[in-house]
């Protein structure tokens, strides 16, 4: 997951750094899994996670939620490990409090799992049947409509409650209440 770390190497008064190694080394993963032949899925889902691997881990249900619906429960409990492993490489001055970042952030998951909580638009409370019937037409629009109900939910705008939801999506669409 840092084999792109030597690409990326800067220094500064403050020291060496590796910015941006997470794409150089994704990219150079997705090289050699596909000279292993490796099969598409596990390729990507590879490649996926030695991206994300350094992303900043923020101890929230939002960023939790967010990462969710991004990758995928399964994904996102295997960037947990990942991060887990990365930071076992990190100098154990360090290691302490990435290791409890990422203990809350385990924490928030199984809260959010337990509560069964909204992370994807099949877990709305309101599906494109229901849209339809508030008079907006069938197609891309309704598509539209869900990701916008759902991209509110996640940040916390809107509950997942169906009244709450229909009034967003009427509001959203430019619709009048009857």
């Amino acid at each position: 997951h840092d084999i792109g770390k030597p690409e990326c190497y800067t220094e500064d008064e403050t020291g060496g750094h590796f910015k941006g190694h997470g794409p150089v080394s994704a990219s150079i993963a997705e090289k050699v899994l596909d000279s292993l032949r490796f099969d598409k899925r596990s390729k990507n889902d590879i490649v996926q996670l030695v991206l994300y691997h350094d992303i900043e881990f923020i101890p929230t249900e939002k960023f939790v939620k967010k990462w969710m619906n991004k990758i995928g429960q399964e994904q996102f409990e295997r960037l947990i490990e990942v991060r887990n492993a990365d930071i076992a490489g990190h100098h154990p001055d360090m290691q302490e409090k990435s290791y409890e970042i990422v203990r809350q952030i385990a924490s928030i998951l199984d809260k959010v799992l337990e509560e069964k909580q909204c992370f994807t638009i099949k877990d709305l409370k309101i599906n494109g049947t229901d849209i339809i019937t508030l008079g907006v037409p069938e197609g891309k629009k309704i598509g539209d409509t869900l990701r916008f109900l759902l991209d509110g939910v996640l940040s916390g705008e809107i509950p997942n409650d169906y009244d709450e939801l229909r009034h967003a999506a009427i509001c959203y669409n430019g619709l009048f209440e009857t």
